[in-house]
C-alpha cells in the first residue's frame, strides 16, 4: 500500500511539473488537458498493474510454475506478459490475462517439490532389488534431500507389469536436474 501511495504522489509531482512546461510553451489549454489526462492515466494504470501483479501474483522471477500447458521457470514478469525459460533454453511469453485466466501451478511456493519418476517391471523381476536400486539412485544424488525421505514402492499391479515408484524431494531449481538423472539411471 506505501508503494501505490508514494508512487500517486510521484506521479502528481511529475504531472505538475508537465503542466508547468506546458504552460511555459505555450500549448493550447485544450492540448494541455488532454495530454496531461493521458499522462495521468497512462502512470496510474502502469502503477496499479505493476503494485497489483507484485501483490497479488501466484509466482514471482525463479520460481517453477505450471500454466497454459508449459513447466517452466519465470525469467521475468513485465507489464503485460510473464516470460518463461525452459530447461531446453526456450523462452515462453504468455500474456498476463491468458496467465490469470488459466490455471497456475507454482512448485515452488513451499520451497520443496517432489520429483516423481515411474517405472515398469516384469511379473517374473524381483522387486525387492528394483526397490534398491532406485533407493540407491535416490540416495545417491546430492540434490535429493534426506528430509522428507526419498521412497520407492510398488504404485500398481498393472496388466502387464509391476509399476513402481522413485520420489525424492528436492528445491525447485534443482527439479529438472533430479529429474532427468532419475530417469536416466
Amino acid at each position: 500500500m506505501l508503494i501505490l501511495i508514494i508512487g500517486w504522489i510521484i506521479i502528481n509531482i511529475i504531472a505538475a511539473f508537465t503542466k508547468k512546461v506546458l504552460t511555459f510553451r505555450k500549448f493550447d489549454s485544450t492540448l494541455q488537458a488532454f495530454i496531461l489526462s493521458l499522462i495521468l492515466w497512462l502512470m496510474r494504470d502502469a502503477l496499479v498493474i505493476s503494485v497489483d501483479d507484485s501483490y497479488l501474483s501466484p509466482h514471482k522471477v525463479g520460481d517453477l510454475i505450471e500454466s497454459q500447458g508449459h513447466i517452466r521457470v519465470v525469467k521475468e514478469i513485465q507489464l503485460f506478459t510473464t516470460i518463461l525459460l525452459g530447461p531446453e533454453n526456450k523462452t515462453v511469453i504468455l500474456p498476463h490475462g491468458a496467465v490469470s485466466n488459466d490455471y497456475i501451478v507454482n512448485y515452488a511456493v513451499e520451497g520443496l517439490i517432489r520429483v516423481d519418476c515411474s517405472v515398469d517391471i516384469s511379473y517374473g523381476a524381483d522387486i525387492a532389488m528394483a526397490k534398491e536400486v532406485l533407493m540407491a539412485v535416490l540416495q545417491s544424488d546430492k540434490n535429493v534431500l534426506k528430509d522428507p525421505s526419498p521412497f520407492a514402492g510398488v504404485t500398481e499391479l498393472a496388466d502387464s507389469s509391476v509399476n513402481l515408484a522413485a520420489r525424492g524431494y528436492n528445491t525447485s531449481d534443482k527439479y529438472w536436474d533430479v529429474f532427468f538423472r532419475t530417469n536416466e539411471e
